[in-house]
């Protein structure tokens, strides 16, 4: 065989193997006159996309977290690392800590021997921030993936009508309807997939940033360490005598 005669013979194999997919596959919109049908391929398009863009929300959050505490962003879990450097900085001045998961991201100080510093404090606030986003995420997820898990029982039931709903005066076929089913139920399985890895690496993070910051804080009575303040002006005495200091108020964050 020539090659001019081979370079013909690939480019009708590729032809071939491009019209043989599927609009599925294509992530192509699918109508097929039918609004359970349309919906369920509309809805096949939807999770697939939101599975796929789930690996670069996770990796974003990684990222922000390491350059928040000064680490390289691209370095594989620099986050935690730099976490856990950390941790073991404020362990040495007898400051402790510990990161409560549940109900919700809360990070903890038990008092050490010198108040917590502002840099300090901003990177213990990037450290609960992120496990806060990390279990978020590992919620969306785990919803995300019981719906997808809702639509491959949605795709049986609407595989089993098939011949019936698209007979043979229907513009469009049984067959081809049925093909495109097929294809999704692979769709399914993979988005499936990657909306399980994402939730778990979400959920994972969470659970190292914990490991790495703790060193005991949840043994004495937790305390929002505060940063040096400013000397306060002396109050000027009235008929009633001293004002009275303002109470402050409670916050869940981290917020020496």
């Amino acid at each position: 065989m020539t090659r001019a005669a081979l370079a013909f013979a690939l480019a009708l194999g590729a032809a071939a193997c491009s019209t043989s997919m599927t609009r599925v596959e294509h992530g192509d919109s699918i109508t097929t006159g039918e609004s359970d049908y349309d919906a369920f391929f509309q809805s096949i398009h939807d999770v697939g996309k939101q599975a796929k863009n789930g690996a670069s929300d996770v990796k974003d959050m990684k990222e922000r977290l390491a350059s928040a505490l000064g680490a390289d962003p691209l370095e594989r879990d620099a986050g935690v690392r730099a976490a856990k450097a950390r941790a073991k900085k404020l362990e040495d001045q007898r400051v402790l800590l510990h990161l409560d998961l549940t109900p919700g991201a809360k990070l903890v100080s038990a008092p050490g021997d010198t108040p917590i510093d502002a840099a300090d404090a901003k990177a213990l606030a990037a450290i609960e921030q992120a496990a806060k986003e990390a279990l978020s995420l590992a919620t969306t997820f785990g919803q995300l993936s019981g719906e997808i898990a809702s639509l491959g029982k949605q795709r049986d039931d609407l595989a089993g009508r098939a011949a019936q709903v698209f007979a043979s005066d229907h513009p469009m076929s049984a067959n081809e309807v049925t093909r495109e089913l097929a294809a999704a139920e692979k769709a399914v399985a993979e988005a499936l997939a990657a909306s399980d890895a994402q939730g778990g690496a979400s959920a994972m993070l969470a659970i190292e940033l914990a490991r790495a910051v703790e060193t005991g804080g949840a043994a004495a009575p937790p305390k929002a360490v505060e940063p040096p303040k400013k000397a306060a002006k002396p109050a000027s005495r009235g008929a009633g005598g001293p004002a009275k200091p303002k109470k402050p108020k409670a916050s869940d964050d981290f917020d020496p």
